[in-house]
């Protein structure tokens, strides 16, 4: 690694049932930050196989002090998890599959179910969350287009040119703090920006040839160039012009579906691929595994195969999805826990 990586050298923690309550064999799904340098994490069971996850609750967490709530306590439902954001307030809102959107604050809870929303069926696919500046929670879905929540009430976000369809599939913000959209209808993939005040259509792509190569995640640089990361098309950029594809052949670790996309305070790109490959902005780096207990950086994926089956064992596996609090820490899931790499910038 280069030493002008800024944020890429630091201190590695691993959290487990060893050294926090995260029980035995727990697998972080996802994570998102919280306020006062907190994050929340989703946590599951694995069971025999780590494909195998049974639902177990939530956890909210500093890395000293940690607060449990399990699955059918304090009105949480008993389901899968799906999306998760923060508001101002470190509220959690979560979309639950086939039941409805959750708003939890560490006690209490309130229930929006999909069948008495006036605008969502039971079988509604929610494809991501996002809130506001003013705290209100945006919902996109599959089918439904975009809708919001202020003041209590649901209502439909409509865009007058038709550039937004219905089927919308993520959302990203700018460093202005400017809303984006990803929808596509049956021939191309749209990105929308509100950065002038109304919508506006920014670019757009074919779709795929593969089915469902839809877009699974993107984000926004301070250059205002789009990473869009796919299901199975690899991760993509829009550079204001043109779409260049970056794959393999660029770092070991872009193959197989982009999970996640991030930009941390460093302009460092974090592409979640069971592992992170990042761009620091003149070069990539792949980082599949940290060994825990120790502050030596990451092992890419070509350098982890090389290792012994006796030292492999002492190595973490990091997952796809990361949450960067705002004390400058990356909270990354795991297979076995949580880890959290604190930049040296930051110690």
């Amino acid at each position: 690694m280069s030493e002008s990586s800024e944020g890429l050298k630091g201190c590695w923690t691993h959290f487990s049932a060893h050294n926090s309550p995260l029980p035995v064999n727990s697998v972080v799904t996802s994570c998102v930050a919280g306020k006062q340098n907190q994050v929340w994490m989703s946590v599951g069971i694995a069971q025999g196989i780590v494909s195998l996850i049974r639902p177990y609750g939530l956890f909210l967490t500093d890395g000293t002090d940690w607060f449990e709530f399990k699955l059918g306590e304090h009105r949480l439902p008993v389901e899968t998890l799906g999306r998760m954001v923060v508001d101002s307030q470190n509220r959690l809102w979560l979309s639950i599959p086939s039941v409805g959107i959750y708003c939890f604050d560490g006690q209490s809870t309130v229930m929006y179910e999909y069948e008495r929303c006036r605008f969502l069926t039971k079988d509604v696919t929610v494809t991501d969350l996002y809130v506001d500046e003013l705290d209100r929670v945006w919902v996109a879905t599959l089918g439904h287009g975009v809708y919001r929540l202020p003041n209590d009430v649901w209502e439909r976000v409509v865009i007058e040119d038709k550039a937004l369809s219905d089927r919308v599939l993520a959302f990203a913000v700018d460093r202005e703090n400017h809303l984006w959209l990803a929808c596509e209808d049956t021939k191309e993939t749209r990105f929308l920006s509100n950065r002038t005040g109304t919508w506006e259509l920014i670019c757009s792509f074919p779709l795929g040839f593969k089915h469902k190569d839809e877009v699974v995640c993107f984000t926004v640089d301070r250059n205002e160039h789009l990473w869009v990361g796919r299901r199975w098309g690899g991760l993509m950029i829009w550079d204001g012009k043109n779409w260049n594809r970056l794959t393999q052949r660029n770092c070991s670790l872009l193959y197989g579906e982009i999970r996640s996309l991030t930009i941390d305070e460093f302009d460092n790109l974090w592409v979640g691929v069971g592992g992170f490959a990042i761009f620091d902005g003149a070069k990539w780096h792949g980082w599949a595994a940290i060994r825990p207990r120790r502050s030596q950086q990451p092992v890419a994926r070509e350098d982890f195969l090389k290792i012994s089956s006796g030292e492999a064992s002492d190595y973490i596996y990091l997952g796809s999805h990361v949450a960067m609090d705002s004390a400058g820490r990356k909270w990354i899931s795991a297979p076995r826990g949580i880890v959290m790499f604190t930049p040296e910038e930051r110690r």
